[in-house]
This record gives structure tokens, C-alpha cells and sequence, in this order.
């Protein structure tokens, strides 16, 4: 993972740890997740979002034309 990516990655989950029910498209996320850092590389958003899937921190829910990505819910606890 390059540097951006990092960024991108850092600032995703901060965003989610501010807003844990936030749930958005790629474009929804870049534009509304980063904009106070303006603009951010939507290729390497998305990319960035499809690794956290598969770590199983995000997860992908098919909905419309691009589906929507939110904090994973945690299961189990008590």
C-alpha cells in the first residue's frame, strides 16, 4: 500500500469512527467523506474500500448502480 492509499485508508476509518452508522457510495464517500481535504483519486478510493471488504473492517452492500460500503457490524458480544 503507497502512501496514499494510507491516507486514504486513515481518513475513511476516522470518518467512520466519528460516524459509525455512515454508509455511502464511492462518489457519495469522496464527495462527502473527504470534503475537508479536498479532492481524492476515486480510482484509489475505490480500490482502498474493496481491500478493507476483503479485511473484513468494511462491508459492501449491493444497492443501485454502485452499492453502498459501512462499517462492518460486529456480531457476537454480549
Amino acid at each position: 500500500m503507497n502512501g496514499s492509499d494510507q491516507w486514504i485508508e486513515q481518513t475513511v476509518l476516522h470518518y467512520l469512527k466519528v460516524h459509525p452508522q455512515a454508509m455511502d457510495t464511492v462518489d457519495g464517500i469522496a464527495d462527502w467523506w473527504f470534503r475537508q481535504h479536498g479532492a481524492v483519486d476515486r480510482r484509489a478510493l475505490a480500490q482502498v474500500l474493496r481491500a478493507l471488504v476483503r479485511r473484513g473492517i468494511l462491508e459492501h452492500i449491493d444497492g443501485g448502480p454502485d452499492g453502498l460500503y459501512r462499517m462492518k457490524p460486529r456480531t457476537g458480544g454480549s
